[in-house]
This record gives structure tokens, C-alpha cells and sequence, in this order.
């Protein structure tokens, strides 16, 4: 998924978004959807932006005992 695309999508269509959850919960603040929906949204797509690539580094792991005398790696993959 593409991370950038999706913080742009919640940026352009914010209306959109704060109109559905309110027709979702009834009546609720416009700035508390903005608040705690869409930014937190956002902020969270961000984080995982600056550590995607830290995450999906591949990092050594303990060799069971039926491993030996070899090694072992975890490499994530999308």
C-alpha cells in the first residue's frame, strides 16, 4: 500500500471523512473526528513511513538446535 498516497487521501477528502463519521455516530464535534480520527490517522501513517525500512531490514535470529552448525535470518516481506 502505498503510505503517501493514503496521508494524502485523508488530507484531501477531510470533509468527506469528518461528514461519514458524523453521520456514522450521530451527533459529534467536527473537531473532536478531526482530532482523534483523521490527525491520529495521519500521524500514525507518518510514523510508519520513518520506520518502514527498519522494519523490514532483515535481522538475525537464534538457531533452534536441529539448525546447528548453520545460521538463521528473518527477512520480512510486505
Amino acid at each position: 500500500m502505498d503510505l503517501l498516497g493514503l496521508g494524502r487521501i485523508f488530507e484531501q477528502h477531510r470533509d468527506e471523512l469528518v461528514d461519514a463519521v458524523a453521520a456514522d455516530f450521530g451527533i459529534r464535534s467536527r473537531y473532536e473526528t478531526i482530532l482523534l480520527d483523521l490527525m491520529l490517522g495521519i500521524s500514525e501513517i507518518k510514523f510508519a513511513r520513518r520506520n518502514l525500512k527498519t522494519w523490514l531490514r532483515p535481522r538475525r535470529v537464534k538457531t533452534d538446535i536441529f539448525g546447528l552448525p548453520g545460521s538463521s535470518r528473518l527477512v520480512p516481506s510486505p
